[in-house]
């Protein structure tokens, strides 16, 4: 969603809706198989890790540097 800039850049957006497509087709097709409770741990379990894997790596996020900034934010809301 970063690099769609709010869906203003269409290419972007288009593969937003498309991997959220292709993301729910894989779910539908384990639910075939395996039980709800079972596929929808690990479709929630490997879609977090490869967004932290995705950001980590070409949106070089740094881990430290994301922990300090939910800090300040922590400390923000508790002065407030």
């Amino acid at each position: 969603m970063k690099l769609s800039e709010g869906f203003t850049r269409t290419i972007p957006s288009i593969f937003i809706f498309v991997f959220y497509a292709l993301s729910f087709t894989a779910l539908t097709m384990a639910l075939k198989r395996i039980d709800v409770s079972v596929a929808y741990a690990i479709w929630s379990g490997v879609g977090t890790a490869l967004i932290v894997i995705i950001g980590a790596v070409h949106f070089s996020v740094d881990r430290k540097r994301a922990r300090n900034s939910n800090d300040s934010d922590r400390s923000k809301r508790k002065a407030a």
